[in-house]
């Protein structure tokens, strides 16, 4: 997606098969400015390869809190860590809004800090 001069990514649940086989078509763009990690930031996504050449400004794990399956994985938190992403985690954010202004200006945060209830 293409949109006030940024780019955002939504791979869904690939896997760094699939990732290898769309940076070998050249299909990919580089430096894009949101990314919704690869199949929740699980083991079998988001390869070296693939986090070097997207190499996001912010990375969006859409994972539950305390899920059992454990995403985002350590390892891969601290591949797009490494890259300078900033990571967004679902499980301890709840949603997070990406607002873009008039000029392009991209502004990041979670819900719940425009949204506080009494008891938070």
């Amino acid at each position: 997606i293409r949109y006030r001069g940024k780019t955002i990514l939504l791979p869904g649940d690939i896997s760094v098969d699939v990732e290898a086989q769309l940076l070998a078509r050249g299909v990919l763009p580089k430096q894009i400015d949101v990314l919704i990690a690869p199949h929740h930031g699980s083991r079998t996504s988001s390869s070296q390869a693939f986090v070097d050449h997207l190499s996001p400004v912010h990375v969006v794990y859409a994972a539950g809190f305390n899920h059992h399956f454990g995403h985002p994985t350590k390892s891969v938190f601290k591949r797009y860590q490494r890259a300078g992403a900033h990571a967004w985690v679902t499980g301890a954010s709840g949603a997070i809004i990406f607002k873009w202004d008039g000029n392009g200006y991209l502004e990041v945060y979670p819900w719940r800090d425009q949204a506080r209830r009494y008891w938070h």
